[in-house]
């Protein structure tokens, strides 16, 4: 029998990062939909009403695209196949 500890499912820690996918501007509201786990537009619609409420949303997002790092990209095996390599041919010489 195992302990319990070993049948829990470990959640890797959630980080918040600036979207490369759901992007429209800097990646913000996308990364910090992702992160809450809504939908994008949402976050979209506060900043939105932020921005046209007197202006108050401009700094925060700004420092927000300065500060949160941008979604590391992951290579997939697809993209590995598709780099273009050199077209130097031994048989060149």
């Amino acid at each position: 029998m195992y302990p319990m500890f070993l049948l829990l499912k470990i959640d890797v820690m959630k980080r918040l990062y600036r979207s490369n996918s759901n992007r429209i501007i800097g990646g913000v509201c996308g990364g910090l939909a992702e992160y809450l786990g809504i939908d994008s537009l949402v976050i979209r619609g506060l900043v939105l009403l932020l921005f046209f409420s007197g202006g108050i949303g401009i700094l925060p997002y700004i420092l927000a695209v300065l500060l949160i790092p941008t979604e590391p990209r992951v290579l997939r095996e697809e993209d590995i196949r598709n780099i273009p390599t050199d077209d130097f041919d031994s048989n060149d010489w």
